[in-house]
Parts: structure tokens; C-alpha cells; sequence
């Protein structure tokens, strides 16, 4: 190719990729909020996982959860999203368990790869039919008392969840947290507590603690999810719920 043709294609090229012409074919099809999820998969979260992850949880390295498994990265991120218990919380991106583990068996992410990682489980949750929320009706906590947080109008009669609740500052301290079924029994999954404050955006539990309970009471059973716990940055006056992932009438020997 002669220097002129040279010079003409690279002009082309560049003008090209000004005006956009020049596409990644692999987002072809895709909706905006869902080629905007892939990019950050491949671009931002992926090689934090790579860098930090892959080595115990691509399946290798058991008990370790294998939630990093497939034969091709998209695969990868599809098994990481779907993985339970669950990891990643669409719902609540920011206490996603990839996210607040924190130093464990492995190293724990820099403050930049947590946000490259939460900045892809927020378009991912962009990118994706929003999920129907199963969420309490909101309460108020009191003081050195007994709160209980009802499931009726979730359809389980008789069915909830009671605390008791102290001020720490911006923060609560809770014991006795118990749920209690009603008479047809009570079966849930993944209990997030959530705090509202006024005119501001929801507050879920940045530990997201309970993102592998699974508990399946029998009509009238009680069972203690904890003793004694703090929830950062739930300010007592705020109203209080709690959303699942499941709810359900007992479920043993169905």
C-alpha cells in the first residue's frame, strides 16, 4: 500500500472512530443499560476478581464458595450474579457479600476495586427486569423495648420478626432478634434489614449478615436469627423493614 492510501485509510479510521461508526460488535444487540453492565464485567470487575478471587472460588479450592465458575467470562459473571447464597445483591448493590468481606482466608479489595466491583453490580442491576421486593411494612423501633416487625400484610398471618433496640449514637443495637411463624408455619430466605430515613434513599445492612440464612418454622415455631448485633448506620428514629428473597408457608417435606 502506497504512502497516500496509507495516510487516507488512517484518516478514515479516525474519522470513524470520532464519529462512532466503529462499534464493539460484541454489544451488538444489547440494550444501552445492558451493554453498559458488560463493559463494566470485562473492563472493571472481572480483573478485580482475577486479581483477588478466582484463585480459591473458580471451584478449585473447596469449601471455598465457587461462585466465579465458567467456561467463558460471561459465563463467569452469569454463575457470580446467580450464585446462592447469594453474593451479589442486585437489590441492595452496595451490601453485596463480595463487597463487605473484608479481609477472609484471601485479601480483602482496595477501596478502588470495591467501587470498580459496585459500580458493575449497579448496572447489572440496570440492566435487568427489577425483581418483585418482598419487604415488610415499616415500623418504628422503640427504645429498650420490644419492636416486632409483622409479616400479616405479607399474607402470613400471625408471622414476625422482634427485636429490641437500643441508641448507639447514629447506630442500633439490637438483641433478641427472633422471628416467629404463625399457624401456617414460616419459611424465608435471606433477611436484609433495611432503614428509612425521611426523604432520603433506603439504608440496607452494610454487612448484609444474614445473606445466607435460610429458616423453615413450623406453625408457631420461633427460631433466633441473633442474640445480640449492631447495625451500622440505622439511626433508632428511622422506620424500619426488612426484605427477602423468599417468603413462604413452611416447606419441609413438600
Amino acid at each position: 500500500m502506497g504512502a497516500v492510501a496509507q495516510r487516507s485509510l488512517l484518516a478514515f479510521v479516525l474519522l470513524a472512530g470520532c464519529t462512532g461508526d466503529i462499534t464493539d460488535k460484541s454489544l451488538a444487540g444489547l440494550t444501552p443499560q445492558e451493554a453498559l453492565a458488560k463493559q463494566r464485567w470485562l473492563g472493571k470487575a472481572e480483573p478485580v476478581f482475577k486479581a483477588k478471587c478466582t484463585m480459591c472460588h473458580d471451584g478449585s479450592m473447596p469449601p471455598a464458595d465457587p461462585y466465579l465458575v465458567g467456561m467463558t467470562d460471561m459465563a463467569i459473571r452469569d454463575t457470580a450474579v446467580a450464585y446462592v447464597p447469594e453474593l451479589v445483591n442486585l437489590g441492595a448493590p452496595a451490601s453485596s457479600r463480595v463487597l463487605t468481606k473484608g479481609m477472609h482466608e484471601g485479601p480483602a479489595m482496595t477501596a478502588q476495586e470495591a467501587s470498580d466491583v459496585l459500580s458493575w453490580i449497579e448496572a447489572e442491576r440496570d440492566a435487568r427486569p427489577p425483581a418483585m421486593v418482598i419487604e415488610t411494612t415499616p415500623v418504628m423501633m422503640m427504645q429498650g423495648s420490644a419492636t416486632d416487625i409483622p409479616l400479616d400484610a405479607l399474607g402470613y398471618a400471625g408471622a414476625k420478626i422482634s427485636l429490641t433496640a437500643m441508641a448507639l449514637q447514629n447506630d442500633t443495637y439490637a438483641t433478641g432478634i427472633t422471628v416467629t411463624a404463625g399457624a401456617d408455619g414460616l419459611y424465608l430466605q435471606h433477611p436484609l434489614f433495611v432503614s428509612n430515613p425521611a426523604g432520603m434513599d433506603p439504608v440496607p445492612d452494610p454487612i448484609d449478615r444474614f445473606y445466607s440464612t435460610t429458616l423453615d418454622l413450623m406453625a408457631n415455631g420461633t427460631m433466633t436469627l441473633s442474640t445480640a448485633t449492631t447495625f451500622t448506620g440505622f439511626a433508632i428514629g428511622n422506620p424500619l423493614t426488612i426484605r427477602f428473597d423468599v417468603l413462604d408457608k413452611y416447606r419441609a417435606g413438600m
